[in-house]
């Protein structure tokens, strides 16, 4: 995997573990790059 894919991979997984815990996409996202090690890393 070259960075942006290990990069997306992090993204999705997280989002997909914890999207019911929020209202909208844009929420979840938002949290993602706010929490995600490998999101804001």
């Amino acid at each position: 995997m070259n960075e942006i894919e290990h990069w997306w991979f992090g993204l999705k997984n997280w989002m997909r573990q914890r999207w019911d815990e929020f209202d909208s996409f844009r929420d979840c996202v938002d949290a993602a790059f706010k929490n995600c090690p490998n999101v804001y890393a």
